[in-house]
């Protein structure tokens, strides 16, 4: 017992050592799949799933969505969830697939029928529904209605339906409605006994049913593919009839009370009655996505999804709709934090992020006319007064931290890229034609004081030493030494545009600039310590495929970040003559394609607390106490796999663990003892290329031989090491 409790400890002692990587996702790119269901499983906790095995999850009401991780890639079509903590999703594979903690984890079981009458290679519809712990339905292509009373480990037929079983939905256990193939001459039944006996409900031939909701056992509403729309308030016995504008066009229905009932379908189009579907309302969402499906967790707080991952928010029974993309899936090109806990990220379609938890999770800020902006630049002069500049010259202010945004300046043609101040009263922001607009009033009105009209390219940031002394960097590097009135190059401008200056910082009285020359696609770093009037090439050691430097931030004269390409960023400890890749948790594992997207912008508070925003809405949050755990030793790729022997060797009771990998990999390093059995995993995530190492600590363990193993797409390696106390 003693040995077990030493070995728990063991365990949790180097997992938490490890699960400290300096970066994390706070907003992982998600799929883009079609999303064909969601479904509210408690009062915080959503689920939506669809195409290529899609499950995403969300415990703030729909705010922030995370994929988590399933094995079957299947499409999910269906939700149900008989009572909070528990749900299954219905699909076209032979799997019940179900979670028991909310959506969290996932598990599954074949759906063999114990009869015979079922094997693996039967294709079933697109309805599964969870009773009970126990109790399954599922409906089957071959016109069966299955059941399971051992929580899906073995599923009996307990009904044939005439002429095939579309669908099938239970309200209980016992209460539970069917259809059939509607080239038949009947269409619907019902059950009062689990599904032992069905009875004919609708005697007239219906069009295919698109979808059914009940929200009481006797209030329940049919949506067909044509008229007329049926509503039941006697479990079905008797079903009202009325007609639905191009009722079609609608995909899916819910209940957000019992006398209303909403509905969603083709690009966009919402529908609602509040009185059984006698009359009808209409929304126009201007949104072009069609939706698929609909659930309420009150009269007032619903959400729809459909194609391409997209997502529908509404927190007024249905009358107001907000777009939500799994993933936020919108580009985000800037981000800025007003203290350690407060920032904003801004992006493509007028997306205006803001955090209180440091970067560990964001909320979505709608600012109304701005929805259809792209958004560039983001500054805050102090805890409360921000800036956004961004398409059509617009810069938008607000004076309390996010709360309202008001429109000071807005220009026809001219993007602004980016917004700062001097002072209090003096900023600047610039953008296309190579503009610099001024302001001396705290931003209320702004002037151009710098422009090239027949220029395309544009000026990306800007930073100022000093209360006269600044620049911009862009097409070229401009100075101005009296406060911005008058702008002159600091260096001559390049042939046929080939150099860009991609960013500058100021730490110090020192300047770090980032120039790249699109010629040679090489980028110089570049360090003056006397105000931009000489400057010194400093060697930039980086071999990283996919790493285009986009941004650099200096925290002081020797500690320093970059981020760009392939979701990478390096830090320098010495000024800039050596880097290092940090490493942080990959993206999930089916989907690589991903890694190499772009971080834009990036905000660092100290070493312990960095955050950087990118391509697909990617946000990556650096935040630990501690630099311990695993981490990449140098930037350059390795070009094969390789595990190190420990070091020391013989330890007591530490030593360091290195490995290094020439490709993106799924590592597993596991340590054993003599017998064969594993003592702890160290490592089991996807990573990057590069070396690595980690502490293996033995405290607790007994004197004697270990192994430990390397496991990483296909390379394996195992090597000895000896603890001696």
């Amino acid at each position: 017992m003693k040995k077990c409790i030493l070995i728990l400890f063991l365990i949790c002692f180097v997992d938490s050592s490890f699960s400290q990587s300096i970066w994390q996702f706070s907003n992982p790119k998600i799929t883009g799949a079609n999303l064909y269901c969601a479904k509210w499983l408690n009062s915080n906790t959503l689920i939506a799933a669809g195409g290529n095995g899609t499950i995403l999850r969300s415990t703030d009401s729909g705010i922030n969505w995370f994929q988590v991780f399933n094995e079957i890639q299947e499409t999910f079509t269906s939700i149900n969830s008989p009572k909070d903590g528990m749900a299954a999703l219905g699909s076209y594979s032979g799997y019940f697939v179900y979670s028991n903690n909310n959506g969290a984890v996932w598990n599954y079981t074949l759906r063999s029928s114990s009869s015979g009458y079922y094997n693996s290679y039967y294709t079933f519809y697109n309805t599964t529904y969870w009773m009970d712990s126990l109790t399954v339905f599922t409906a089957h292509k071959n016109s069966q209605l299955l059941k399971s009373t051992n929580g899906g480990l073995n599923f009996d037929y307990v009904f044939i339906m005439p002429g095939g079983l579309n669908f099938v939905y239970f309200y209980n256990s016992q209460s539970g409605w069917a259809y059939s193939d509607p080239s038949y001459d009947t269409s619907f039944y019902k059950t009062t006994n689990g599904g032992l006996n069905f009875t004919r409900v609708l005697s007239k031939k219906y069009s295919n049913i698109s979808g059914i909701s009940f929200i009481n056992y006797n209030t329940g509403a049919i949506l067909p593919s044509s008229n007329p729309f049926l509503y039941t308030t006697n479990s079905g016995d008797n079903w009202f009839q009325y007609s639905v504008d191009s009722i079609g066009d609608y995909f899916s229905l819910d209940f957000s009370d019992t006398g209303t009932v909403i509905l969603c379908g083709k690009s966009g189009k919402i529908a609602k009655t509040t009185n059984k579907g006698a009359n009808w309302q209409y929304f126009n969402t201007g949104f072009n996505e069609s939706l698929y499906s609909i659930d309420f967790k009150n009269k007032d707080t619903g959400i729809a999804v459909g194609a391409n991952g997209c997502m529908l928010l509404t927190y007024n029974g249905g009358t107001n709709w907000h777009q939500r993309r799994a993933g936020r899936l919108n580009d985000l090109e800037d981000v800025a934090f007003t203290n350690n806990n407060t920032g904003f990220a801004v992006g493509d379609n007028g997306l205006i992020l803001k955090t209180v938890d440091g970067g560990t999770t964001f909320t979505d800020l709608y600012p109304g006319i701005y929805l259809n902006d792209k958004l560039f630049g983001v500054y805050f002069k102090d805890q409360n007064t921000g800036f956004i500049c961004g398409e059509q010259g617009k810069i938008i202010r607000t004076t309390n931290c996010g709360l309202t945004w008001n429109l000071v300046h807005s220009d026809s043609q001219i993007w602004l890229i980016n917004v700062g101040f001097v002072n209090s009263n003096t900023g600047f922001a610039v953008g296309s034609k190579q503009t610099i607009l001024r302001t001396t009033n705290a931003g209320n009105n702004w002037s151009v004081v710098y422009q090239n009209f027949f220029s395309e390219m544009q000026n990306l940031k800007v930073k100022f030493l000093n209360d006269s002394v600044g620049f911009v960097a862009g097409l070229n590097l401009l100075k101005t030494t009296d406060c911005g009135t008058n702008w002159d190059f600091v260096f001559p401008p390049s042939p046929y545009n080939y150099i860009y200056y991609n960013d500058i910082d100021i730490v110090d009285s020192l300047i770090y600039l980032l120039k790249y020359d699109y010629s040679s696609s090489a980028t110089n770093f570049m360090v003056s310590s006397n105000a931009g009037n000489n400057w010194t090439n400093v060697y930039f050691n980086w071999n990283c495929p996919a790493f285009y430097p986009s941004a650099i931030n200096f925290i002081n004269r020797t500690t320093g970040y970059m981020c760009g390409g392939g979701n990478t960023v390096i830090k320098t400890t010495n000024g800039g003559n050596n880097w290092y890749r940090l490493q942080f948790t990959a993206y999930p594992k089916f989907y690589p394609q991903y890694d190499n997207t772009i971080l834009r912008s990036m905000v660092v508070f100290d070493t312990s607390h960095i955050v950087a925003v990118g391509q697909k809405g990617n946000i990556l949050n650096g935040k630990s106490s501690i630099t311990t755990g695993i981490n990449i030793t140098q930037i350059e790729y390795p070009k094969n796999m390789l595990l190190h022997q420990n070091y020391p060797n013989p330890f007591n009771p530490k030593t360091v663990i290195s490995f290094q990998l020439s490709a993106v990999s799924d590592v597993v390093l596991k340590v054993y003892d003599v017998m064969g059995r594993e003592v702890v995993t160290l490592v089991n995530e996807r990573l990057q290329p590069g070396t690595y190492e980690t502490t293996f600590d033995g405290s607790g363990l007994n004197s004697g031989v270990y192994f430990y193993r390397l496991t990483a797409d296909g390379y394996s390696e195992t090597k000895r090491m000896m603890l001696l106390k």
